[in-house]
């Protein structure tokens, strides 16, 4: 596994020994946003955070797949 940081030594992104690679998105406040996996050149699964005024959502995105929300989507 290898590991790749951006300037600010904020994990981007891994590449498994495989050719997989998972993508780690951050907000300006350094949270978590995002998190995709992509293998065989093939986006497997994204997974998107959007924050509302009362609670976290997370979708999950990812080409021919339907949008699968959280069950504790308000």
């Amino acid at each position: 596994m290898q590991y790749h940081y951006d300037a600010a030594s904020r994990l981007e992104r891994t590449d498994a020994f495989n050719g997989g690679t998972i993508g780690y998105g951050l907000d300006n406040a350094n949270r978590l946003k995002g998190v995709k996996h992509i293998a065989n050149g093939q986006t497997l699964a994204d997974y998107q955070s959007v924050t509302s005024g009362l609670s976290q959502i997370i979708s999950r995105l990812a080409p021919s797949l339907p949008i699968t929300d959280h069950p504790n989507k308000a």
